[in-house]
């Protein structure tokens, strides 16, 4: 479920940028946690999440979200992100 699959995300990019969740999801707008944020709404939008879901799940409305995507398209961290969120989807289907 998308719940879910939000928790994954945030995790992996928690883990990799080394942003706790809480600080992601809050309203700071300082350049790290802004750039984990982003890493996020990427992460979500190409798992299939709506840009109004993606806005939904991380507090934000969806034309940050489309800002967002923008500016998180050349960033060099996000791959990283990707790989640790593969990383924990195939674990918990795994387990299931």
């Amino acid at each position: 479920d998308s719940r879910s699959l939000e928790a994954l995300v945030l995790d992996a990019v928690s883990a990799v940028l080394g942003v706790p969740v809480d600080r992601i999801l809050s309203p700071s707008r300082s350049a790290p946690i802004v750039r984990a944020r982003q890493a996020c709404m990427v992460l979500l939008r190409e798992a299939g999440m709506s840009l109004p879901a993606v806005g939904k799940a991380l507090g934000r409305h969806h034309s940050t979200v489309i800002h967002g995507l923008a500016r998180a398209a050349a960033s060099p961290i996000l791959e990283a992100c990707r790989v640790a969120f593969r990383v924990r989807l195939a674990a918990q289907a795994r387990r299931r």
